[in-house]
């Protein structure tokens, strides 16, 4: 699958779920995405996973893992190892992660 901005400005604008993306959608410089002038850095995935990719270089704070591919906390961790605070996993985890739904469990979240 392709990861650059040209697909992602193509999938927002025209997303087969939500219908026609409202907003601003142009593609910058150097595989950027700008969405109503927020500028959004597209980056290719690694063939090594989570671990190889630039978090800490890009100064990123929390990762939405939402590939599918990478729901076990030993392949999740991958992200936090390449310099990530926090993970976010959009799927049910597997093995000893906690699943948390806002309005149902949110409030057991723990910050630590």
């Amino acid at each position: 699958m392709s990861t650059d901005a040209e697909y992602f400005a193509y999938q927002m604008k025209y997303d087969t779920v939500h219908g026609q993306f409202k907003h601003d959608v142009k593609i910058g410089e150097k595989d950027e995405l700008i969405v109503n002038g927020n500028k959004i850095k597209c980056i290719q995935a690694s063939r090594e996973g989570p671990k190889a990719l630039p978090w800490k270089d890009m100064g990123v704070k929390y990762v939405i893992e939402s590939t599918g591919l990478f729901v076990e906390y030993e392949k999740a961790v991958g992200h936090i190892e390449a310099g990530a605070e926090k993970v976010i996993i959009s799927a049910p985890g597997k093995g000893n992660l906690k699943t948390l739904v806002c309005g149902v469990n949110h409030t057991e979240y723990d910050k630590a």
